[in-house]
């Protein structure tokens, strides 16, 4: 029963928005219990109020999303819970959904944005998803940063949380100092890691000095900030 009030707390607390003030993958995941315990949307919607059971879909499509997207949100860089919500009925790859989230960070896309760029998506299989997301922003500018996720690989990461724990600082502060040696502080605006998910921010100085390092050593950027994560922490260890 407990843990039945405490899900109920949080959505009641939370579903006023569709930007709610905790993590919404947090509400997802109470949304989804009460679900099961419950037997049906419909239920559920007249447990805690609401008149229609739509924003219980709209939270708990955000659990279906790739590892990376649920990432953004988990850190506050993605806020929209309708525009994740687009993004889950997008029905292509795990990488396609990735870029349309980087875009809506990068560009500012507003829920319908990413609603018609899924539609036109559908439409035009024939178009890559920068095709897509071209043809949506138009005239939109820019934001004068980038937005990286990347995945370290098994070794790395137990590496760097091995590290961290006798250091005794977070994992984050190890990741800092070792992309610090191609591109510098300043230029990193964010830095998160969640797993084996590194999520970065860069304005475009950072991220034009990494993707040059990356074209210059034959490497995706995955590929060169796992080995240059790999080659510091072997480095501090001698």
């Amino acid at each position: 029963m407990r843990a039945e009030e405490e899900d109920l707390a949080v959505l009641i607390s939370n579903l006023k928005t569709r930007t709610p003030k905790r993590d919404p993958l947090k509400v997802a995941r109470s949304c989804r219990r009460l679900r099961h315990l419950y037997g049906s949307y419909e239920k559920l919607s007249a447990k805690v109020g609401l008149d229609s059971h739509e924003m219980l879909r709209e939270f708990e499509a955000l659990l279906s999303l790739p590892a990376e997207v649920k990432s953004l949100y988990k850190k506050g860089i993605l806020k929209s819970v309708v525009a994740g919500y687009w993004i889950s009925r997008m029905k292509r790859s795990d990488e396609d959904k990735r870029q349309l989230a980087n875009a809506v960070v990068q560009y500012k896309l507003t829920a319908r944005d990413v609603r018609d760029a899924v539609a036109y998506a559908q439409r035009r299989r024939d178009y890559s998803i920068q095709k897509v997301i071209s043809a949506i922003t138009g005239s939109k500018k820019a934001e004068p940063h980038y937005l990286v996720v990347v995945k370290l690989q098994g070794t790395t990461l137990q590496r760097l949380e091995k590290i961290a724990g006798e250091q005794k600082v977070e994992p984050e502060s190890l990741l800092r100092r070792a992309i610090a040696t191609i591109v510098r502080p300043r230029d990193l605006l964010l830095l998160a890691v969640d797993g084996n998910i590194v999520t970065m921010r860069l304005n475009e100085r950072g991220f034009r000095t990494m993707q040059t390092r990356a074209n210059a050593t034959g490497m995706q950027l995955e590929g060169l900030i796992d080995n240059i994560t790999g080659r510091w922490l072997r480095s501090s260890l001698a």
